[in-house]
């Protein structure tokens, strides 16, 4: 079963075509992977052909690539074996995906040169690549630790000739409104939603989780242009990820009741961006609790995104400070928290709300993809 970006789905029993916005967990950032969000990931026809070309561009006989978090498939490392890179590692910490792929990779010649090591093993080989390359990159551009996991690779490696893809990435934040996508519809979860909600809960308990959205009309929902608020670049000799304070422009009227993240992914000589693209990495709502603020074009709304490690060592939590402004002077200001781990105890959002409300409508939902 794969996800289809624009499909319909029924959001109730007997009707014929649901919203066109549908809301899913974040899940990139928790081990709760499975074959469908792998797949998913392997159909994102932008994301594919983006590292299929940079490594072309890159590999040569000479060539050593390790592929860090290779995930199940190890995409990486087999198109580098099969461009005849001189030695290709593919490295997964996780024990049953690195069992996986061993087993995965056995069954094709192709690739019995590959080395597949756990993190810890692929330190004490000594082996030092010259192309590193690394799909963490989260909805939110350092959600999945890549500061600290591939950030750590570039400063032990420290080779300035080594290439690193991607290069880095900018994370984006637009003023939105999640009511005025859906343009009087019900917030619904995507069917598909449902077994990562669940695994979710069993990992970090309970409480307001990340909410990804996806769908034809998440456009809608834009009141302002995206404006930089994370950036992030990696090079062999170093890595640098910092947030910076954006300044964003409302440029359409209507009622601010959230923010919208976005990434755009430098990749070789592509770019991937989760607003524009039709990609896996999908746009971030963070509500902003129960507010609902007018506003006109000449609205300034100040951002800034702050990241700490408090409940996971690599994988930050975020708070979301804001301040909107109207004619030089401030109309309101607020901060929406997006914890690695939900906190069971904090008020929640008037979305995750609606959508805990609409929790029957799942049921209805009876088209696999």
């Amino acid at each position: 079963m794969t996800l289809d970006l624009d499909a319909p789905r029924t959001a109730f029993p007997g009707a014929h075509s649901g919203p066109g916005a549908y809301f899913l967990p974040s899940i990139g950032e928790y081990p709760i992977y499975d074959d469908a969000a792998y797949q998913f990931m392997m159909d994102d026809e932008p994301r594919v052909r983006a590292f299929e070309q940079a490594l072309t561009d890159a590999v040569t006989a000479d060539s050593v690539v390790v592929e860090l978090g290779c995930g199940v498939h190890a995409p990486w490392a087999r198109l580098a074996a099969r461009l005849g890179a001189r030695r290709v590692v593919a490295v997964e910490q996780l024990d049953h995906v690195r069992e996986a792929v061993i087993s995965e990779l056995a069954n094709d010649p192709r690739y019995a040169s590959i080395d597949v090591l756990s993190y810890d093993d692929y330190v004490a080989s000594g082996i030092r690549p010259t192309i590193l390359v690394s799909e963490i990159v989260g909805a939110i551009g350092s959600s999945e630790g890549a500061e600290q996991i591939v950030g750590r690779e570039v400063a032990r490696i420290g080779d300035p000739g080594m290439v690193v893809l991607p290069q880095g990435w900018i994370t984006s934040v637009s003023a939105f409104s999640w009511r005025r996508m859906l343009r009087g519809a019900e917030p619904v979860f995507t069917r598909e939603a449902d077994r990562y909600r669940r695994a979710l809960e069993e990992t970090v308990g309970s409480g307001d989780i990340r909410l990804c959205v996806v769908g034809r009309q998440v456009q809608l929902g834009l009141l302002s242009r995206p404006a930089a608020v994370e950036t992030a670049r990696f090079t062999g000799a170093a890595s640098d990820v910092a947030s910076i304070p954006a300044e964003v422009a409302v440029s359409r009227t209507g009622t601010l009741d959230s923010l919208l993240l976005s990434v755009d992914v430098k990749i070789g000589t592509q770019s991937v961006d989760s607003l524009s693209s039709r990609s896996s990495w999908l746009p971030v709502v963070v509500p902003l609790g129960s507010t609902e603020l007018p506003v006109r074009p000449g609205d300034v709304l100040e951002v800034r995104m702050h990241r700490t490690l408090e409940t996971n060592p690599v994988c930050p939590d975020y708070v979301v400070d804001w301040r909107l402004r109207r004619d030089g002077e401030e109309v309101a200001r607020g901060a929406a928290e997006l914890p690695w781990r939900p906190d069971p105890h904090a008020t929640s959002s008037a979305l995750h709300v609606r959508l805990a409300s609409s929790d029957s409508f799942l049921i209805g939902d009876s088209h696999d993809h």
